[in-house]
């Protein structure tokens, strides 16, 4: 049986952008120019509450860790998560 999405050539607009969202993410991981993207994922707040926010822990923190960010680097491991993750 042949899913919709495959009849009308529609790609899943989740699935788009969980992709999107990984590529940003590494494209930001990987910039060295001092920009604010980088400087907001890198901050940590001063004071850590003994309350978690509640909030889902992103994609990219799911898969490649904590330290993500320095998985993006390597970019054949990073390219072999995110087939597994997208």
């Amino acid at each position: 049986m042949m899913r919709s999405a495959e009849r009308t050539k529609v790609a899943d607009i989740a699935q788009r952008i969980c992709k999107l969202k990984w590529q940003w993410a590494v494209h930001i991981a990987r910039r060295t120019d001092g920009r604010w993207s980088r400087k907001v994922l890198e901050w940590r707040p001063r004071t850590l509450s003994a309350a978690s926010d509640g909030r889902p822990r992103d994609g990219q923190t799911r898969v490649a860790g904590g330290r993500w960010m320095e998985t993006a680097l390597n970019r054949s491991l990073w390219r072999s998560m995110e087939e597994a993750h997208v």
